[in-house]
């Protein structure tokens, strides 16, 4: 199989991108020793995100090899089949990522296949572009709203992990350590407003504009509603500090913080979210394409 350029560009930004945070971290160790040493979580979270980083790289690498052996399990036929359906994906209004995905969801099917002993007929039928307008539709639609939800929870996390090293690195020179930087509540709330509202309807608003030729769908989801997001949040601080609403959660909201991550078990708890959610996106997304497919 030839080498993917794109493949091979991911891998090699993966690479320089798990040096610069392994680098950064042993400054850190490193800077912290002189300073007196970790603390015990802090070092447990230096383990952490050295060995995300490296279980990135082998992730990449592994996948990349599965990948070469399925495609080596394909006879002639299967290969250009692959490539001709792709030649019609690609005219779609589709996204690059969109259709990297269909290309590696049709070399699992053709794979499955030939390992079933099916010829391409049996999967596709005679219909080779009614099997790709298919496939095209079926992923089209794989994304429901409650997986567009799932991401919101992702960009969560990373926004309260972002939020906290930001409050961190601004404030290095108090001396106070990660689990002890504050984030402000209202910042909280504005984050979980995009995650949980703004970035699904973003997402849908994409899926469904795509789908339906629907431009119009593109403009509402990536302009209009982050400015109604930003102008809902403005309004409610707004009525707050007016004094529309009394009441102890009023000043929290206003003036209070928080710590997002007190200790280091937090944080692993919050890799385990992601982790976790990723999957249950993978499992879901496979399932409705491959039932898309069947019927």
């Amino acid at each position: 199989m030839k080498i993917n350029k794109k493949s091979n560009v991911l891998m090699i930004t993966t690479i320089i991108l798990t040096v610069f945070l392994i680098s950064t971290t042993g400054l850190y160790l490193f800077k912290a020793s002189q300073d007196g040493g970790l603390s015990r979580g802090e070092g447990v979270v230096a383990i952490v995100v050295v060995l995300l980083a490296l279980i990135a790289v082998f992730s990449i690498v592994i996948a990349k090899k599965i990948r070469a052996r399925k495609y080596t399990m394909l006879n002639k036929e299967f290969k250009e089949a692959i490539d001709d359906i792709m030649l019609i994906v690609g005219t779609s209004n589709m996204s690059r990522i969109n259709k990297k995905e269909i290309r590696e969801d049709l070399l699992d099917l053709f794979a499955s296949a030939v390992a079933d002993n099916k010829s391409l007929k049996d999967v596709i039928g005679s219909d080779m572009e009614g099997f790709a307008a298919d496939i095209i539709e079926a992923h089209g639609a794989k994304n429901g709203y409650f997986v567009y939800s799932l991401s919101g929870l992702q960009y969560c996390i990373l926004y309260l992990v972002f939020v906290q090293l930001y409050e961190y690195f601004r404030n290095l020179g108090s001396g106070a350590g990660f689990f002890d930087s504050h984030v402000e509540v209202s910042t909280v709330i504005l984050f979980c407003m995009i995650a949980f509202l703004t970035v699904p309807l973003m997402m849908y608003m994409k899926d469904v504009a795509l789908r339906t030729d629907r431009t119009w769908l593109m403009i509402v989801g990536f302009v209009v509603q982050p400015i109604i997001t930003l102008g809902v949040f403005i309004g409610f601080i707004e009525m707050l500090e007016a004094g529309v609403y009394s009441g102890e959660w009023v000043d929290t909201v206003l003036n209070g913080n928080v710590v997002i991550f007190k200790n280091a078990e937090a944080v692993l708890i919050a890799a385990g979210v992601l982790l976790l959610v990723w999957l249950l996106k993978k499992r879901i997304q496979k399932t409705k394409l491959m039932r898309a497919l069947n019927r």
